[in-house]
């Protein structure tokens, strides 16, 4: 830099980035820039304060600037390259880092590249190769904390959780105030299945940032994984107090509502998450499943379709379809579409009971029945399906077996109300005229409040 003037007030946007008074370092460094803008140092300070910003796209056109003054600077290489993984364009990251190593292979950040590279191989799934180039770094610096971190990242990722934690551990003894470095140790040590110290380790990272709402939503996440839902909201409610535009704490609380049984509110809550992330298929797909329990099916169709056509080979969007369009008395089209889901792997025991109920609607009794013993053989303990399959073996008049279905579905469900109907039409066939009366009255005590 030759301009003088340039350079003080370059030293004036640095001295403002480290106090990360961003918009100051910004102001500092366009007046730099317009006294010196074939600087390539000025453009790349100037991507690193935009990055702070959270303005990414404009950091990237930043570092483009550098490379256009001065393609031989690695720096300016390496600023792209931190851009690019921001931005998930980790093969182009890789490339540009590979660049600034060929410019200059004494480059005074080196070890910072070659964590980064393997931070970003781990992203590309060459973990072994992460692993290699990581403990490069750490046999040159053994006390490199980032490099201890994105190793227990990856070696978490290959299911090699003990290792992991011995890495994060060495890394925590180092930056023992890392937040990052605290969840990312919750989430491996719950996969240890030590949920107590998880738990701890997430409310470790919200105790050193409590306004930082992301680390709210991975406690919330943690507590639902355990089935604490009610917990799990309230961690939720608050990652969605500091930063309403958390797409996804939105959606997760809405999953957390919906498994309360507050299912108007969950329905509003993925709402908000699909303001904000409008090509969230998993969000469109939940917000289906919850319109069908609120019985509204052609609302849930809508839904469904919208999530299909982000995501055409989503087993899970063809099953809320398929079950949307058996509510509608489309068993035709059901069929079809559940069938789409079993042929993208989701052969699981709601698919098999969708599926059962829809041949049913089509009168296709032996293939409904067969359809329900799939979804028993995935979920036996389902006495749902169970009280189904009494009911259809009913219309098929096969008394007896309709019978030992219902007592099957009761004896994991006595209040099911459903069972109890069937049973009392089985064994009223069956001529067992006494019990049919007495399951006739069971039925009317668990029939649904209105």
């Amino acid at each position: 830099m030759t301009n003088a003037e340039a350079l003080r007030w370059d030293r004036a946007g640095l001295a403002f980035l480290r106090s990360e008074q961003f918009a100051d370092a910004l102001d500092a460094l366009e007046r730099a820039l317009e006294l010196d803008p074939a600087c390539a140092d000025l453009w790349v300070h100037k991507a690193v304060v935009l990055r702070g910003m959270g303005r990414h796209r404009q950091a990237l056109e930043a570092a483009e600037r550098a490379i256009a003054v001065d393609p031989a600077e690695p720096g300016s290489w390496t600023a792209r390259a931190i851009v690019n993984a921001d931005l998930g364009r980790n093969e182009a990251a890789l490339a540009d880092l590979r660049r600034a190593r060929d410019l200059d292979p004494t480059y005074g950040n080196l070890l910072r590249l070659w964590t980064l590279e393997g931070d970003l191989r781990g992203r590309l799934q060459d973990r072994e190769g992460a692993l290699v180039v990581l403990d490069r770094v750490l046999s040159l610096q053994p006390e490199a904390a980032v490099a201890l971190h994105v190793k227990g990242l990856v070696l978490h990722k290959l299911g090699r959780d003990l290792e992991a934690m011995a890495a994060y551990e060495r890394a925590r003894a180092l930056t023992p105030e890392d937040t990052g470095l605290w969840c990312n140790t919750a989430i491996t040590l719950a996969a240890l299945g030590r949920d107590a110290e998880a738990l701890a380790a997430h409310q470790r990272a919200i105790d050193l940032e409590p306004d930082v709402a992301l680390w709210r939503q991975h406690l919330g996440d943690a507590l639902a994984a355990l089935g604490r839902y009610r917990e799990a909201l309230e961690a939720y409610t608050q990652a969605v107090e500091r930063d309403p535009g958390n797409g996804n704490a939105w959606h997760n609380r809405g999953t957390a509502l919906a498994r309360l049984g507050r299912r108007e509110e969950a329905r509003a809550a993925y709402e908000r998450a699909l303001a904000i992330a409008p090509v969230d298929t998993n969000a469109w797909v939940d917000r289906s499943g919850t319109l069908l329990a609120l019985d509204r099916p052609q609302a849930a169709l809508v839904a469904a379709d919208r999530a299909l056509e982000r995501s055409p080979d989503d087993g899970a969007a063809w099953e809320v379809k398929g079950t949307a369009l058996t509510r509608l008395r489309r068993h035709g089209d059901a069929v079809s579409a559940l069938d789409r889901a079993l042929a993208l792997g989701n052969a699981t025991a709601p698919v098999w009971h969708a599926k059962a109920a829809a041949l049913w609607g089509l009168r296709r009794y032996d293939e409904a029945l067969a359809a329900f013993d799939r979804a028993l053989a995935l979920g036996p303990d389902g006495a749902d399906i169970l009280a189904n399959k009494s009911t259809l073996l009913v219309a098929m008049k096969r008394y007896a077996e309709a019978l030992a279905a219902a007592d099957h579905a009761l004896a994991l469900a006595p209040e099911s109300m459903p069972a109890w109907q069937t049973r009392t039409v089985a064994l009223f066939h069956l001529r067992r005229y006494g019990e049919a009366w007495a399951a006739f009255r069971q039925a009317i005590t668990h029939m649904p409040r209105r």
